[in-house]
């Protein structure tokens, strides 16, 4: 085989491998943000009754901040991602879809960027959060603790739920040969009866 019949060859390798690259990896489709609560004016004339309190499932930090990988690495390399999933709270007007959720840090050791500015709503039950991590293997271990309480469309707050969140650190996404491999980081929901022997208030 002559160099030039070898050229076609290499071209389909190339484009291969940079297909494999630049793939979307599993844990991009969480990082698009929480989507925004809306408060309905006619609702919040009407309204006068808190909802229930949250009842969360889970909380998982589904990846941490990793190195560029492959030739110029992904957009979302140094974001990190929690995921947090919950049943939906009682309420006599507001529908589960339509629910909104208020996320507040308890301390000041929660990831800078990590607790939304506004109220958000759940997709299908879940709620995704991502911070900027930064763009290394070594992260540090987190441990912080957040409040969430559901919000009704008339504006209302319900009872919220304290939960502690927990991973090691120098965790995160990897790579081998050019696939792409999600790993089960650690999981570690606390439901927390006596707050101040937790360290969350």
């Amino acid at each position: 085989m002559n160099k030039l019949s070898i050229l076609p060859v290499l071209a389909v390798s190339a484009a291969f491998v940079a297909g494999l690259l630049s793939f979307p990896k599993p844990c991009e489709a969480c990082l698009g943000g929480p989507l925004h609560h809306e408060i309905d004016p006619e609702e919040e004339m009407l309204d006068s009754t808190p909802p229930g309190p949250v009842r969360v499932i889970s909380a998982e930090i589904t990846r941490r901040g990793t190195a560029p990988r492959g030739l110029s690495g992904s957009s979302i390399d140094d974001l990190g991602a929690l995921q947090i999933e919950l049943f939906p709270p009682d309420d006599d007007r507001t529908p589960p879809d339509l629910m909104g959720y208020r996320i507040e840090a308890t301390d000041d050791d929660a990831p800078e960027g990590l607790v939304p500015r506004y109220d958000v709503r759940a997709a299908d039950g879940v709620i995704f959060l991502s911070w900027v991590d930064g763009a290394n293997d070594n992260q540090e271990p987190l441990d912080f603790c957040l409040r969430i309480s559901a919000v009704d469309l008339g504006g209302n707050v319900g009872q919220g739920e304290t939960l502690r969140i927990l991973h090691p650190g120098s965790g995160g996404c990897s790579s081998s040969g050019g696939f792409y491999f999600e790993p089960v980081l650690l999981l570690l929901l606390l439901y927390l009866v006596k707050r101040r022997a937790s360290g969350c208030h």
